[in-house]
């Protein structure tokens, strides 16, 4: 891709983070998406965080997916 292209990043996925629309372009040139997590949390992230993979999802996504591992087992410590 050419350099200073604009990027389309509507649909795609990012880690935990699906694009939804470009929000805005910073003064120092920097785009920004709305991007939605996994969790239904919506944020603006920066795009080359996203292409790069810097950015993988929000918070939340992250502690949900923790939340869903099984229970190690209990050990019966007695003697």
């Amino acid at each position: 891709m050419p350099r200073g292209a604009p990027l389309e990043l509507t649909g795609r996925i990012f880690g935990r983070w699906t694009g939804v629309e470009k929000a805005t372009e910073r003064q120092s040139g920097t785009t920004m998406w709305w991007c939605r997590g996994e969790c239904g949390a919506t944020k603006n992230v920066q795009a080359n965080n996203l292409t790069s993979g810097r950015s993988g999802g929000c918070r939340r996504c992250y502690a949900s997916s923790f939340t869903n591992w099984p229970s190690p087992p209990v050990r019966d410590l007695t003697i």
